[in-house]
């Protein structure tokens, strides 16, 4: 697949337009056009702006008397707060790229975002992604890429592991078995054979969101409601439990993990200094871009007491919306189509790095993922469970767990939670 260098801006533009495309400049060639008018695109990664640049030049071949700005706010909770401020002072952008949530259902409820139901769009998209894409049974935001949580195995530690132990190299499959491998690797002179970054909050709370989802959510899909409506707490004995399942990780884990960001955990694994890595499927990118050729796989958390299955948990991890005042609704619905075609989703997915939501996307990203395709574009779709929570909450729920990794006991981190936690549904509650 081919990799882009790396983009460091954290606000980037630029201008697709008739003049600067690929395509012949029509009035240069003495074909009379209509006044031009400007489409305004915003995407939460430097990445994609490749990609909508391409997107783009293939909009404005059928509509010739349109530019198409493009703009990046690098980032996923950075656009959320963009686009929010954009609103209240009535200067959207026609199109924007943000992250999946219940950002959109905030936004729709609003009247901020263009109504796309009726529009042929629910056919091109993997079954089960649209569904956070609705509000009130209307779809106002359509699914661009998804991301895969799981467990990344470094093959080649496996195998030293294997030749110390006289042992069978297995993947494993349980939490016991989990601890069972990094006992081995330990005896086997892998002192760590999990790295972890605990200074980057989203990294160092992945294992909560996957034993979550295995654990919490699998059991009671309404979990998250029946904390809002009252029906049980964040102090509850689940979510003690989920800690002490944590604890267990502790011993096997990188020492500094407070002290270094997510760039050093994803190298020393790549250069194996340790066998497991917690993490999602748009980290594979990065691990690539030291090590092109590791023999790796991204499994299944292995966080339960009885093997979860064989596919490893997936969301939504990025959404697409038309801004509700923008002047130009047929334009943003024909930029749409070839965003959310076969072509443009491929384009989308090689500049992002990551999985398509569309259907017929023919690129798969990566071999690592190979065990899953199938099982994955088959299987009910599994939402992020986290995106469902009140806005803001997810932050405190990452910077809280921070503090566990510096001795801050589970129990007061809990309670804190909850508190904090009745804040929120005093002020957004209604929502639900």
């Amino acid at each position: 697949m081919k990799r882009f260098p790396a983009l460091t801006l954290l606000l980037v533009s630029v201008i697709a337009c008739g003049s600067c495309s690929r395509f012949p400049n029509r009035e240069a060639a003495g074909v009379e056009i209509e006044e031009t008018h400007t489409l305004k695109v915003v995407t939460n990664s430097a990445y994609s702006l490749r990609a909508v640049y391409a997107i783009a030049d293939r909009f404005i071949r059928d509509h010739p008397s349109f530019t198409v700005e493009a703009s990046a706010v690098a980032g996923t909770a950075p656009i959320n707060v963009f686009l929010t401020s954009k609103f209240a002072v009535g200067d959207a952008p026609d199109i924007f790229i943000y992250q999946a949530g219940s950002s959109t259902r905030l936004f729709a409820q609003g009247g901020h975002l263009l109504d796309l139901s009726d529009q042929g769009f629910e056919e091109r998209f993997v079954s089960g992604t649209d569904e956070s894409c609705r509000y009130q049974g209307r779809l106002y935001a359509l699914p661009m890429d998804i991301s895969i949580s799981g467990l990344f195995v470094q093959m080649s530690v496996l195998w030293r592991g294997y030749i110390k132990n006289n042992d069978l190299r297995v993947v494993p499959r349980t939490i016991d078995e989990f601890i069972e491998s990094c006992e081995k690797l330990r005896r086997a002179g892998i002192e760590y054979p999990v790295v972890i970054s605990a200074a980057n909050d989203t990294a160092a709370a992945n294992f909560l969101y996957q034993y979550i989802h295995q654990n919490i959510y699998a059991e009671n899909p309404h979990f998250y409601e029946d904390i809002i409506r009252g029906r049980r707490k964040w102090t509850d004995g689940e979510f003690q439990e989920m800690y002490r399942m944590y604890e267990r990780l502790r011993p096997y884990m990188n020492p500094d993990a407070v002290r270094i960001d997510n760039g050093e955990a994803i190298r020393r694994f790549a250069e194996g200094e340790a066998a497991y890595y917690i993490g999602l499927s748009r980290d594979i990118a990065a691990i690539r871009k030291i090590q092109p050729d590791l023999d790796m796989l991204l499994v299944t958390p292995p966080w339960k007491k009885e093997a979860a299955g064989t596919h490893a948990l997936s969301g939504v991890d990025t959404v697409v919306s038309g801004s509700g005042a923008t002047p130009y609704p047929d334009e943003v619905i024909a930029f749409l189509r070839e965003l959310s075609s076969a072509e443009g989703a491929d384009l989308y997915i090689q500049a992002a790095s990551s999985i398509s939501a569309v259907r017929d996307s023919y690129i798969w990203y990566d071999p690592c993922l190979g065990p899953q395709n199938d099982v994955f574009k088959e299987s009910p779709f599994s939402e992020f469970i986290s995106r469902q929570w009140l806005p803001g909450f997810e932050d405190l729920f990452r910077r809280l767990n921070q503090e566990w990794f510096t001795g801050r006991p589970a129990d007061s981190i809990l309670e804190e939670l909850e508190r904090l936690h009745q804040q929120a549904i005093s002020l957004n509650g209604a929502m639900f």
